[in-house]
């Protein structure tokens, strides 16, 4: 039903070819001049199952002398179930708008709309104290701006939009969703691109993402305070969920359906964080570089490396000019990780506080290695170094002999530390099971590599003497590792000596560390 004082240009059958599904609908084709008119004489729009081209605020102050950023009233009754064609690159311009209610228990009702080929725009307009709905509306080949945007403290709805065509954004800039208002984009689909809020004012209420199925889609908050209440992400399916420079107030429930990234960077964490989804195999990789946790972290996934090994960050490119995602190194990870553990500590699950441990000291040893490598590049990029060839010579000197001080220490870390000692101490079972083969080792060697007889070996007493020699060894080399002494079995020869000097080496090296690390693990 359109205002009588539309202009009526006919009717016809138009249907979008992107969207499939769709049953075929009389749209009557309306002339944009029309809906001027009807705006300028304060006439409520109230518009359904209509098709209409290039409609432009912009356009409209051009066309009846107002400036270009002049606030113009809207009154809207109804604009549901419409189709919005693009235009010289433009589908829908409501900028620099004041939207007014017809009915204030309705709200701004634009619901069910296709919005084809070009921007829609809400830029600089204000929404008054009324609900703003755009349930169910389909955008195709758009981008979608609310730049400055006012909202009254009522409900936003983006419930069950459907996005195709291609890559598109969803941008909120310095969006004031008022004290008030809550946000939802509940069952949202296929968008194949961004959702950005910058700088915008989220209020008090709950903002809703929840059952939303874009496995295509980037949800970013940049520099934003979120409500006190939830922000709920849950059994969804995006691409990644990125924080950066956040408070978080909330909780936030990232108990997603299915993602690969999600970053909270550099923000304060002062609620509890919910990750994951419990029982599910398809891996989302964590990263919470710089981020302060003064709430709890909850991640119901099985703890693995599968969690932190493709880990994205922000960082700035003065090439481009602009800040970029890229992998974190081993050193940012171990930060992470140690965070993580204590989190893990105070909650009580120690298995998962001794696996985020053991990585993280991982990650470590790989961060001294990798730190020390990237110095190459650095004395390569630095004006300092260019112009003299022995400076940048001694330069590679020392980072070389460094590099190869970082791998020796990282191979000792690892055969040592991590897997004669049993993960850091973190596994017992796993220590034992090395002392186990540490003496059968030297066993053999006093056995059958030496030979444990009165040429080699000072035996005294009857015990070893009525013993077969692998049980001797086997006994010798028992005690050597303990740090037990026998007086009545002494090597005679050097090597058998040097041998016996190394077991005891590594006997004592093993439980000193063991010792001191597991009493650190129990009292912890």
């Amino acid at each position: 039903m359109l205002h009588a004082t539309l202009e009526k240009k006919g009717s016809a059958t138009y249907i979008c070819p992107e969207i499939s599904g769709v049953n075929p609908v009389k749209y009557e084709i309306i002339n944009v001049e029309g809906l001027y008119e009807s705006i300028h004489k304060g006439v409520p729009l109230a518009l359904d199952q209509v098709c209409v081209e290039g409609f432009s605020m912009t356009e409209y102050r051009s066309s009846y002398g107002y400036g270009k950023e002049e606030i113009i009233e809207i009154k809207v009754d109804y604009i549901t179930d419409s189709i919005f064609c693009g235009k010289n690159g433009i589908a829908a311009d409501f900028s620099w708008c004041k939207m007014i209610a017809a009915d204030t228990v309705s709200g701004i009702m634009l619901d069910d709309n296709i919005f084809y080929y070009g921007k829609v725009d809400f830029s600089y307009s204000d929404m008054g104290n009324a609900d703003f709905s755009m349930k169910g509306c389909q955008f195709i080949n758009c981008n979608v701006y609310f730049g400055c945007t006012v909202f009254g403290d009522k409900g936003i709805y983006f419930d069950r939009t459907v996005f195709g065509g291609g890559k598109c954004e969803v941008v909120f800039s310095g969006t004031d969703f008022g004290e008030e208002g809550g946000i939802s984009f509940d069952y949202m689909k296929g968008i194949d691109g961004s959702v950005e809020f910058y700088e915008c004012n989220f209020g008090t209420q709950p903002l809703s993402f929840a059952y939303m199925d874009c496995p295509e889609a980037q949800f970013s908050f940049w520099e934003v305070e979120t409500p006190p209440m939830k922000v709920d992400f849950v059994d969804s399916v995006v691409r990644m969920i990125l924080m950066y420079k956040a408070n978080v107030n909330g909780l936030l429930d990232f108990r997603i359906s299915r993602a690969e990234h999600i970053v909270i960077q550099e923000s304060v964490i002062r609620d509890c964080v919910l990750l994951g989804n419990q029982g599910y195999k398809n891996y989302t990789c964590y990263c919470l570089k710089k981020s302060t946790l003064l709430g709890r972290l909850t991640i119901q996934n099985k703890f693995s490396k599968h969690l932190f090994h493709k880990q994205l960050q922000y960082v700035y490119d003065p090439e481009q000019d602009e800040i970029v995602l890229c992998r974190t190194s081993a050193t940012d990870k171990a930060n992470q990780l140690i965070i993580l553990s204590e989190n893990y500590q105070s909650e009580g699950e120690s298995d998962n506080a001794d696996a985020a441990y053991v990585l993280s000291k991982r990650y470590r040893s790989m961060g001294r290695v990798h730190d020390v490598w990237t110095d190459y590049a650095a004395v390569g990029r630095s004006t300092e170094y260019s112009n003299s060839m022995l400076k940048k010579s001694w330069a590679y000197t020392t980072i070389t002999i460094r590099l190869l001080g970082a791998s020796v220490a990282w191979v000792f870390e690892k055969l040592f530390l991590d897997i004669l000692c049993g993960n850091y101490a973190t596994k017992p079972s796993k220590f034992l099971f090395w002392i186990l083969g540490i003496v059968i080792g030297f066993a053999w060697i006093y056995s059958c590599c030496i030979g444990i007889n009165t040429t080699n070996f000072q035996i005294e007493g009857t015990l070893y003497q009525t013993m077969d020699e692998w049980k001797t060894a086997w006994i010798y080399s028992l005690q050597v590792f303990l740090q037990i002494e026998s007086g009545e079995l002494m090597p005679r020869i050097l090597s058998a000596y040097y041998f016996m000097v190394a077991e005891k080496i590594i006997g004592l090296s093993m439980f000193s560390v063991f010792v001191v690390s597991y009493t650190r693990k129990v009292i912890k």
